[in-house]
């Protein structure tokens, strides 16, 4: 017997209810469209009919914006960034007396003319990934989002990007570009005159010599020993006792071989040590690169010129508005 299929009723509810939806999703859409469409040709036509009202406004808007453009045009006129290597103390240090500076105070402690503090509007410095460990800096760390993994040890281990220890990057904000590397300069000195920063670059000094000193004294011991087994090997004598507590034979060259390995890798240690010794040299900190510009869109005359002509177009449209509702609006005040 052949059974009959009956209409769910309740599903055929939800779809006209979607339909339903859908279709007054899509009278709504329409409506703001030709809505769209009618503002957008009112706004020609009074182009048009109130040409002399809208010119009238759109001058008078430029004119204030040129005269703010001559008056605070140079509010922020320039960006002024640039690396700071630390080979004494880690940045935050640095960070840290850069973000609570005074600056009334480090002008006057750097010999800044009122002119040149005047020009700063602010300093700011942030951490940097340094992926390689070579003070270059692959991205600026602007929200500080990688803060939770900076005295991780083991995070270089796992490729992890990790604020740089021996770098780091400020930012300033000047009304006046031309002072940047007086500014710059001044902060510099500010920071390599710090005590604590004085006391870390000489610890770090003492340090690394020590190093050097150590790694070339370690360099004569094997090289008199290298050429100890070469003058015992042109001899053809036997065996000799190596630092590694076994014997070789110096006709197979491999002790010897042995050694001047030893011999390359410390020499790469010293010159290693050597640079940081001739970074140090520079100060506790210093910057070796030059400083790159970005100048503030807000402050050019294009931008004050556009920012103008649109408040000069709304300025117009607002005034033919209540002149087209100057009678409406007169009743109303006068209703009583």
């Amino acid at each position: 017997m052949r059974q009959c299929k009956f209409f769910d009723m309740n599903e055929q509810r939800k779809d006209l209810g979607l339909l339903d939806l859908l279709v007054v999703c899509w009278n709504f859409l329409v409506k703001i469209f030709l809505i769209a469409i009618n503002v957008a040709a009112w706004c020609l036509r009074m182009l048009w009919q109130k040409k002399w009202v809208m010119l009238l406004c759109v001058l008078i808007a430029l004119a204030l914006s040129v005269l703010d453009y001559k008056k605070n045009g140079n509010t922020m006129a320039a960006k002024a960034g640039f690396a700071v290597n630390t080979y004494s103390k880690k940045p935050y240090f640095s960070i840290e007396v850069i973000r609570n500076l005074d600056m009334d105070e480090f002008a006057e402690a750097t010999g800044l003319s009122e002119e040149e503090k005047n020009a700063i509007i602010s300093i700011n410095p942030y951490y940097v990934i340094d992926l390689n460990d070579d003070a270059t800096i692959e991205l600026i760390d602007y929200k500080e989002q990688y803060k939770m993994e900076v005295d991780d040890e083991k995070a270089e281990e796992r490729n992890f990007n990790v604020w740089a220890t021996k770098v780091f990057y400020v930012e300033m904000n000047l009304r006046d570009k031309e002072v940047a590397p007086a500014v710059r300069q001044a902060l510099v000195d500010y920071l390599n005159a710090s005590p604590v920063m004085q006391k870390a670059w000489e610890t770090n000094k003492v340090f690394v010599q020590g190093c050097i000193d150590a790694l070339e004294s370690e360099f004569r011991k094997i090289d008199s020993l290298q050429n100890i087994a070469l003058n015992k090997e042109e001899a053809g004598t036997g065996f000799i006792e190596t630092r590694r507590g076994t014997t070789s034979t110096y006709g197979s060259g491999t002790f010897i071989q042995v050694l001047s390995w030893d011999k390359n890798r410390l020499k790469e240690m010293i010159y290693e040590h050597q640079l940081t010794m001739n970074d140090l040299n520079e100060g506790p900190i210093f910057c070796n690169t030059p400083i790159s510009y970005s100048e503030d869109a807000r402050s050019s005359l294009k931008w004050h010129l556009i920012n103008g002509l649109f408040f000069g177009l709304l300025l117009g449209y607002a005034v033919v508005l209540l002149l087209m509702k100057r009678q409406t609006i007169a009743a109303f005040f006068n209703k009583k």
